[in-house]
This record gives structure tokens, C-alpha cells and sequence, in this order.
């Protein structure tokens, strides 16, 4: 297909639009499994995972915190 476009192309066989359309037209064969895919997507879903990870990781930099604060704590009273 690339060969053959290539070659109308240069030829004067297809025009710049109708080359255009072709190419438009391979991008939504690859982008459809992707559309339907984003389709079939719980947006629900999607945001309670993301709410539990934000708990998760305020969880851990809680207590990463925590740490930090005992190690300076420890060091300023060492001095």
C-alpha cells in the first residue's frame, strides 16, 4: 500500500486530499481498538482505584515522614 501511494503520489495519480483520506483512513483502523476500548472503561471504577492509591500513598508518606521527623529529632538533640 505504501509502495503504491508513494508511487500515484509522485506520478500525479492521486492528489495530495486523496492521500490524505487514505491516511486518515489506516489512523482510525489502528485508533478504533483503542476507542473501544476507552469506551468500555468504568469511569466509577477508574476513580475509586485512583482514590484508593492516593490513600495508599499518603498512608506511606506518613509514615516516611514520621521517620524523617524522629531522625532529625534525634540528631538536634544529639548536638
Amino acid at each position: 500500500t505504501v509502495k503504491k501511494i508513494d508511487a500515484d503520489c509522485r506520478t500525479g495519480a492521486i492528489g495530495c486530499v486523496d492521500c490524505k483520506k487514505i491516511c486518515a483512513q489506516s489512523i482510525e483502523r489502528v485508533l478504533e481498538p483503542i476507542r473501544a476500548k476507552r469506551a468500555a472503561i468504568d469511569e466509577k471504577e477508574v476513580e475509586e482505584i485512583v482514590a484508593e492509591g492516593n490513600r495508599c500513598a499518603r498512608e506511606e508518606a506518613a509514615e516516611s515522614m514520621k521517620r524523617v521527623n524522629e531522625a532529625v529529632f534525634e540528631i538536634s538533640c544529639s548536638t
